[in-house]
């Protein structure tokens, strides 16, 4: 499985909202993470998360995680500046750790937490299939269509007959 793209601009996003945390001490750049991790979940699912090296190890300050199965991890932040220049900054592309050597680790759930404030779709509609229409039913809804016609006519007309009075009266109009 490849990292998604949504990934990484999730990343970049909280990255270069919080490059304090990112520089700051092992608890901040967890912070980071976590703010990640919660993110993911919120945007690509519950099995998007975190993890810690083992039982009593705290949460990774620098990896987030796929619950899979097999467990993924990838390490987002360059923690020593090495690759990019920069400590603490997003790789050009998270790394994923070796699926052999992730055993033993623990993946650890986030809450869906949305710290981008996304812009959420509305729940599908569930469409059930067309029915072929009746013929009452299409001249019902053709009657409907004619007098909603008919009435948006009546109405563009009492606005140019507004529209009119008022010219007339000498007022400019500005569109």
């Amino acid at each position: 499985m490849d990292f998604p793209p949504r990934g990484m601009e999730i990343i970049n996003q909280l990255y270069q909202q919080h490059r304090d945390l990112a520089s700051g001490s092992e608890d901040q750049q967890r912070q980071l993470t976590l703010m990640i991790g919660e993110q993911l979940s919120f945007e690509l699912g519950s099995q998007w998360g975190v993890k810690s090296a083992g039982p009593g190890h705290p949460q990774g300050s620098s990896t987030v995680a796929f619950s899979g199965p097999p467990l993924l991890i990838w390490r987002w932040s360059d923690g020593d500046g090495h690759v990019t220049g920069t400590m603490g900054a997003p790789l050009p592309q998270p790394l994923m750790e070796p699926p052999n050597q992730t055993a033993g680790q623990i993946f650890i759930p986030c809450s869906p937490i949305d710290h981008l404030s996304v812009p959420v779709d509305p729940a599908p509609v569930e469409v059930q299939p067309a029915q072929p229409p009746s013929g009452d039913d299409v001249a019902h809804k053709l009657d409907v269509l004619i007098a909603r016609f008919e009435s948006l006519t009546a109405a563009i007309d009492q606005l140019t007959a507004k529209m009119t009075d008022l010219r007339q009266n000498g007022v400019k109009l500005k569109f």
